[in-house]
């Protein structure tokens, strides 16, 4: 019975424990993996929107009497903000516990913020004001996506970092399971062996005490 009610306790242990790995590997790290893969989907919009920018300063195709206005570049930007707000939408759905409210909340404010500067940019070019929108381009628009730039790259290597901690957590948990199992391994051992040699001495005493009996008769 001590030994069938140590093997019912230790398996109720090790299945807490492979419960504590599952939920740890759910809640933690599959969620930073799918928020890195949102993450880096956003860098990759952000790269491209710089290049656009780039692209809009370079004035060598004016110079040479191409014209080539700011608004034309508009359903471009129209397009890449919808991918870029899908990103961040779907981001937000899958960010770690270990992401505070301000984290997230500069990341959306800074993102609303680009947009209104976008948006006044192509209101100066719309007016006329080229020269004007490509200064706002240079001095505004590079700084802000820049920042955005930084603060995506932050929160990719945050989770990277939550990653490591969390797969040595994992690694911590199935040492101390493994460890465990060989202690208790051996504790049965012993247990079984001792009880066998009780049972054995029992069972010559027995065997004695009936021979005696048997004599007397």
């Amino acid at each position: 019975m001590i030994t069938l009610a140590a093997v019912v306790a230790y398996s109720g242990y090790v299945t807490n424990r492979i419960g504590s790995l599952r939920r740890l590997q759910n809640d933690l790290i599959d969620r930073n993996r799918k928020d890195s893969l949102q993450l880096l989907r956003i860098q990759n919009e952000l790269n491209s929107i710089g290049i656009s920018m780039r692209d809009m300063l370079d004035t060598g195709a004016l110079d040479q009497g191409q014209h080539y206005p700011l608004t034309a570049w508009q359903p471009q930007f129209e397009r890449m903000r919808s991918d870029l707000e899908d990103a961040f939408q779907r981001e937000k759905q899958v960010s770690p516990q270990g992401r505070t409210d301000d984290q997230q909340h500069y990341l959306e404010s800074s993102l609303g913020q680009f947009w209104d500067a976008v948006n006044r940019t192509f209101d100066l070019a719309g007016s006329g004001k080229e020269a004007e929108a490509r200064e706002q381009i240079r001095i505004s628009l590079q700084a802000r996506l820049a920042a955005l730039t930084t603060a995506v790259a932050r929160l990719l290597v945050q989770n990277n970092e939550s990653e490591e901690q969390a797969a040595a957590q994992v690694t911590g948990i199935y040492d101390r399971v493994q460890r465990q199992a060989y202690v208790f391994v051996t504790a049965m051992l012993i247990a079984i062996v001792l009880t066998s040699l009780y049972l054995i001495r029992s069972n010559r005493l027995l065997f004695n005490q009936l021979a005696i009996l048997s004599d007397q008769r």
